[in-house]
């Protein structure tokens, strides 16, 4: 005679056996829960399962015949059509729904993190620089290197900050964009720096010194007088002083790059120039200042 028992546990907690005696030679079958009989069965010699209620649960009890053995489980049956499934199914989506909002938020907050926290992180490291540089910082001024590899994508610059040398670096593409007249090595520029954090500086490239804007005035003039032979030196240089002195920096853009198609230097070219030249003011001052 086979004997087995299992234990179910109710929501309340409380706990109920389930048991089976089953005979190997008559095959005669009885399942119990607790002290009550749920079924009995004759000649059971085959695989079979019994199903029924305990409670609003509903368990089966399964028989597997394998070969000479008989195997023996109890199962609860959570896929049925029961008003207990129903219930069940109503809190899993419940739970469900729960989760995957609980997942969502999860997820923003990681992407938060990974993705903007770093971005916040570099804007409060910039801010903090800027900060010492305003409350902080000296001038001082930084010099275009000769040594940098032709064809380098970045130049080289140094400012001397009492007995140490101080080397950065910027890039063509942004000195470009900081400077509207080419810089080459040995310009000067004005550098702002911590004097207890050097490595925290900034070099204004829209503000050359006294001496490179003097270069940048000669380099105009030589640029105009190369497309224009036989112009007046004296009154070449009357034009540019002229142009520096209404535009700054861009009226010497606009002169030295002249013959540039606005397709290749679209805010300094001929068209510019061509402007430049046209507009009254500068018309006004050359009539009173060049004699023209």
């Amino acid at each position: 005679m086979n004997h087995y028992s299992w234990i179910y546990v109710g929501d309340a907690g409380h706990s109920q056996k389930v048991g089976l005696y089953h005979s190997n030679k008559s095959g005669h079958l009885l399942i119990y829960v607790g002290r009550k009989v749920m079924t009995i069965d004759f000649r059971v010699f085959e695989s079979k399962k019994y199903t029924f209620f305990i409670e609003d649960e509903l368990v089966r009890v399964c028989l597997e015949r394998k070969g000479d053995e008989m195997y023996y489980t109890f199962e609860i049956d959570k896929t049925a059509d029961t008003p207990r499934n129903r219930a069940r199914r109503i809190v899993e989506r419940k739970y469900l729904k729960q989760f995957l909002v609980a997942l969502g938020i999860f997820v923003a907050l990681v992407l938060f993190a990974a993705l903007v926290l770093p971005s916040f992180s570099e804007k409060s490291d910039l801010s903090r620089a800027e900060e010492l540089l305003i409350k902080e910082g000296r001038e001082s001024v930084a010099r275009i290197s000769n040594n940098y590899p032709e064809g380098s994508p970045t130049l080289q610059y140094q400012f001397i900050r009492g007995n140490d040398i101080i080397t950065g670096t910027v890039s063509k593409d942004d000195l470009a964009q900081l400077s509207p007249m080419p810089v080459i090595g040995g310009d000067e520029f004005v550098v702002v720096y911590v004097p207890s954090k050097p490595d925290i500086h900034s070099v204004y490239f829209n503000r050359p010194t006294e001496k490179q804007i003097a270069r940048f005035k000669a380099r105009a003039l030589e640029k105009l007088l190369s497309l224009h032979p036989g112009t007046d030196t004296v009154e070449a240089g009357c034009f540019i002083e002229t142009a520096y002195l209404l535009s700054g920096l861009d009226g010497l853009a606009d002169f030295f790059f002249q013959d540039m198609s606005p397709a290749i230097n679209p805010e300094h070219n001929a068209a510019s120039f061509e402007k430049l030249m046209q507009s009254l003011p500068f018309r006004k001052k050359v009539e009173t200042d060049c004699g023209q």
